[in-house]
């Protein structure tokens, strides 16, 4: 568990997975009681989302956190 809640394996790993792979991983580290390992996975796969992806709005979101 720590090494797939560390936040380099995340950014590492994350935008190779699709939407629904790392949504389910999202849901295992949520059942395991790791909710901020569940929100750094979707966190660091939205960054490489594109519009017509499930975790787009999540990517403008953290880009305009990021600016402002």
């Amino acid at each position: 568990m720590a090494v797939l809640g560390n936040v380099q394996t995340a950014h590492d790993a994350a935008p190779r997975l699709t939407c629904s792979e790392v949504e389910a991983l999202a849901l295992i580290f949520r059942a395991l009681g790791s909710p901020e390992a569940a929100a750094r996975w979707i966190d660091a796969h939205a960054l490489d989302d594109e519009v017509d992806e499930l975790h787009y709005e999540r990517r403008v979101e953290l880009e305009l956190r990021s600016v402002g």
